[in-house]
């Protein structure tokens, strides 16, 4: 029985602002949600892809309610 490792790496998708998991570490990929191709900014994380999967899902929570957050101040300010 031979076991694999797969490492899976946690990039940023620049179109839509979410975090996304990607199976190799390239200069060069697309985004799994808008298919927009992008460059490699930086690496916000690697493991296994469950590790993976759980990390992206609090990113995007976390960012989700940053600009929620925002929107709730703007609207704030303009009443």
């Amino acid at each position: 029985c031979v076991c694999v490792c797969v490492c899976v790496y946690i990039y940023t998708c620049a179109r839509p602002l979410c975090f996304v998991c990607q199976v190799k570490k390239v200069n060069k990929w697309s985004c799994k949600l808008c298919g927009e191709k992008q460059s490699l900014l930086k690496e916000f994380g690697r493991g296994s892809g469950a590790d993976c999967r759980r990390q992206v899902q609090k990113l995007n929570a976390l960012r989700g309610a940053v600009m929620e957050n925002r929107q709730d101040r703007v609207a704030g300010a303009n009443t």
